[in-house]
């Protein structure tokens, strides 16, 4: 690349050599100075798109490395003008490569693909949805971030050390890996207690538990359920049973019921907890934690882990491990950039990434791309985010500007020495 703009200024004005990688041998052209003005400038612009687009793209675009490659320049070409001649010639095509990938605005086959649920699996292969957003534990796709947390419960509960607590962010599978635990907890000796939402009272939590117990409660008063409690509780521990209640998104729970979760936690032996706590929510209930009236209870607190979110290439095996409980063909489903662009998207939120690939599914399925493009995802995001995919809009504007620009560079600038100097030096500086 750069002997061919070194080129440019000892070559030859009336003779055309034409010598690329596509045409290894040459040919002289004579006469026709109209022609080979045009010749030369559509091989400036070859050129500019070599150096612009990695030659590994081209060779992808047979019809533009046929056209352009036979195309070879042997005549000075101004820098300015060099530019401006690139710029049309990339703006068109990148207008027309985005033009034929993205779907047009007047189809909206959406609503069809969702009536079809078994169509779209017979579309992709699938024996079921890869990307539902319930916490199946079947389908539990955990990062080391997991593994530690579900680690540290079992730990806690087969050692009756009493609390533990499980904090991460909206999204990042606290609920999935409780569910997890329980479905990896399922022996006889242990009895999980679970309540999936904190707006609850301390009253109803002794209750539950109770029947969870086979124990009735004889009286509806805190001293009462908490009797009725302990001995349950003893008459499990004298069985060598474990019992633990797990409380999901404690971060709304009542700050009086949260008070009274120690009361909990003063049931014990001499030797171990009766009772084992497990307390899951946001990062931000340790705000709650740290007020006075909250102090015994963190004082009870013995591990706290963190689920953090994933990696880029977390999210990446998160994809295909859902993916792969749910299909075995060899062909991906997701091309690479599209992959590239959920990942980004997504910041290695689980739940996000169900969203987004389950609608990127949908999408690629009424628009029949298998596998979905990154310009399916992409409007699928759209949707998501409440925006009407505008793709012409976009590829117009880009068409516009650069042309225009192209045309200002060659209609203003090209007679200017001074401009074409400055040119020729940044020309040569990138190149080299």
């Amino acid at each position: 690349m750069i002997r061919t703009f070194q080129n440019f200024k000892s070559l030859n004005s009336n003779k055309i050599s034409i010598s690329t990688t596509i045409l290894p041998y040459k040919y002289q052209i004579k006469n026709h100075r109209l022609y080979i003005r045009i010749i030369s400038t559509l091989e400036t612009l070859f050129h500019l798109t070599c150096m612009i687009i990695n030659p590994a793209f081209l060779v992808k675009e047979p019809v533009l490395s046929a056209i352009l490659g036979v195309i070879v320049l042997h005549k000075q070409i101004a820098p300015i003008q060099w530019c401006g001649g690139a710029l049309i010639l990339t703006s068109g095509y990148l207008w027309i490569r985005l033009s034929n990938h993205t779907p047009s605005r007047k189809a909206e086959p959406r609503l069809e693909a969702l009536a079809s649920t078994d169509a779209l699996l017979d579309y992709y292969q699938f024996w079921h949805p890869p990307f539902h957003v319930s916490p199946d534990p079947d389908a539990a796709c955990l990062s080391p971030s997991h593994e530690q947390a579900l680690a540290t419960i079992r730990y806690v509960i087969e050692a009756r050390l009493g609390l533990v607590a499980i904090l991460g962010e909206t999204g990042v599978g606290k609920t999935m890996l409780i569910r997890t635990c329980m479905a990896r907890m399922t022996y006889p000796q242990v009895k999980m207690i679970y309540f999936p939402h904190a707006q609850i009272s301390f009253a109803d939590i002794l209750t539950q538990a109770c029947h969870a117990l086979d124990v009735e409660p004889r009286q509806t008063t805190i001293a009462a359920l908490i009797r009725d409690l302990q001995g349950a509780l003893i008459d499990a521990y004298r069985k060598e049973r474990l019992v633990a209640l797990i409380i999901d998104d404690v971060h709304h729970m009542p700050l009086e019921t949260m008070q009274s979760l120690r009361l909990l936690l003063n049931l014990e032996t001499p030797k171990a907890k009766l009772l084992q706590l497990v307390l899951c929510g946001h990062p931000a209930v340790e705000k709650i934690w740290n007020l006075a009236d909250l102090e015994p209870l963190k004082q009870c607190l013995m591990m706290r882990v963190a689920i953090e979110p994933l990696t880029p290439a977390e999210s990446r095996a998160y994809i295909q491990q859902r993916l792969s409980h749910v299909t075995r063909r060899l062909t991906p489903v997701f091309t690479d950039r599209a992959l590239k662009r959920i990942v980004r998207h997504t910041a290695g939120i689980p739940r996000t990434i169900n969203t987004v690939c389950n609608n990127a599914l949908i999408e690629g399925f009424a628009y029949q791309h298998n596998p979905v493009s990154d310009a399916i995802v992409k409007r699928a995001m759209a949707h998501l985010a409440g925006l009407a995919p505008s793709p012409w809009l976009t590829h117009s504007l880009i068409f516009v500007l650069g042309f225009l620009a192209g045309i200002g560079l060659l209609a203003g600038l090209m007679f200017t020495p001074a401009v074409q100097g400055v040119a020729l030096s940044l020309l040569q500086t990138l190149v080299r």
